[in-house]
């Protein structure tokens, strides 16, 4: 096991020099997390914590959940909104752009432990998704973002454990998600007031009309002289 280890790393000082499209920074964090930072346990941790990300699957159940109740609702629908602004930039616009080959595609050495992703690797879609569900949390007032929070720094945690993003693109990618995060509460919040805006006309429209205080006041008797009998 030591000598495969000495082998592994060999391979990779020669294996990735230049031009390999990672900063040595990046290269260092990803090698010292190999070499020094895993374990079984913490194999089996951040396989789960990065399958529980994977199609955004944990936070569809939590927007889903927050629907349920009338209470929040509305951070339910911000949820959505960011999510899918994640979606539509980071999947359809930022991965195709940057086409960044994944690090375990550069290092062979590397025994991954999850199926590998055939999209691009910059940046992080697990990490956006993450950063984007915790930021509307945040902003919409839930005391779940504090968990939410969590979770997200451990997945972009198991990214880079499992030799599948750059910290770049997991760097990146939180930033993307603080912001969609942010927009995705500004467009619901806009959206949300033009409905309460629309009901309210309604409700005035739909009324009885109340009779005048004029109208229906009771005209008093005059006070006149006894009759004479």
């Amino acid at each position: 096991m030591l000598k495969e280890k000495r082998l592994h790393r060999l391979l990779r000082g020669t294996e990735r020099k230049e031009g390999d499209g990672m900063h040595r920074w990046e290269r260092k964090l990803l090698n010292l997390i190999q070499d020094k930072g895993r374990s079984h346990k913490g194999d089996r941790v951040m396989k789960a914590v990065s399958r529980l990300g994977d199609k955004g699957a944990v936070w569809l159940l939590l927007t889903g959940a927050l629907a349920l109740r009338p209470k929040t609702r509305k951070t339910s629908t911000a949820l959505t909104i960011a999510l899918a602004l994640d979606a539509a930039t980071c999947n359809l616009v930022i991965k195709p752009l940057a086409n960044r080959v994944r690090p375990f595609e550069r290092d062979p050495t590397v025994r991954l432990m999850v199926p590998p992703p055939p999209d691009p690797s910059f940046p992080s879609g697990h990490t956006t998704a993450a950063f984007a569900v915790t930021t509307g949390l945040y902003q919409n007032g839930s005391r779940l973002w504090v968990p939410s929070m969590a979770m997200a720094l451990l997945t972009a945690t198991s990214r880079m454990y499992l030799y599948l993003h750059y910290p770049s693109d997991v760097i990146a990618g939180g930033l993307l998600g603080v912001l969609v995060g942010k927009l995705g509460t500004q467009l619901n919040d806009a959206c949300w007031d033009r409905r309460d805006k629309k009901r309210a006309q309604q409700e005035e429209n739909t009324a009885p009309s109340q009779p005048s205080p004029v109208a229906t006041k009771s005209i008093p008797k005059p006070k006149g002289s006894r009759r004479a009998t």
